[in-house]
C-alpha cells in the first residue's frame, strides 16, 4: 500500500471542505503551515503507538516542516494522516471564517477524537512488584 503524501492530505482536506484543488488560493497558502502545526500537536500520539509496537519515538526535531503541496511521505501511522489530520486542517481552516466557527469546533473536535481513538491505552500493572516477576 502507498504511504500518503502531503499531496494527499491536502486533497483529503479539501474534500472535507467541499473544494476544488486550487480554487482556493487562501487554502493553499495555509495548508502548509496548518499540516506542519498538527504533525507537531499530534507527535505524543504517535510515539504512544510506536511505544506499543515497540518502535522507536519520533524526536521533536525529526517531526517535518512543511513548506510544500508535493508527493513527500510523512513518518507518522497511517491512520493519523488519512483520518484525524485532514479533519484538523479543516477545522483549523473553518476557524477564520465567521459563519462556519461552530462547524470549525465540530471538524476540530472530530480531529481530537480520531487522535484519541488511534492512539493505543497503555497498562501498566501496579500491584505486581519486581520480586513477583523474578519468580
Amino acid at each position: 500500500m502507498a504511504k500518503t503524501t502531503v499531496r494527499d492530505i491536502y486533497r483529503a482536506s479539501l474534500s472535507i471542505l467541499f473544494e476544488e484543488e486550487d480554487n482556493d488560493p487562501d487554502f493553499k497558502r495555509s495548508f502548509p503551515f496548518f499540516l506542519s502545526k498538527l504533525l507537531m500537536e499530534i507527535l505524543p500520539y504517535e510515539n504512544q503507538v510506536r511505544r506499543f509496537q515497540k518502535r522507536e519515538a519520533l524526536r521533536p526535531e525529526d517531526v517535518p516542516v512543511i513548506t510544500e503541496i508535493d508527493d513527500t511521505t510523512l513518518p507518522y501511522d497511517e491512520r493519523f494522516l488519512r483520518i484525524a489530520v485532514p479533519d484538523g486542517i479543516a477545522g483549523l481552516f473553518m476557524a477564520d471564517d465567521d459563519s462556519k466557527k461552530a462547524e470549525s469546533v465540530l471538524q476540530y473536535n472530530k480531529y481530537v477524537q480520531a487522535c484519541i481513538d488511534i492512539c493505543p491505552a497503555v497498562f501498566e500493572d501496579l500491584y505486581t512488584s519486581e520480586e513477583d516477576e523474578d519468580a
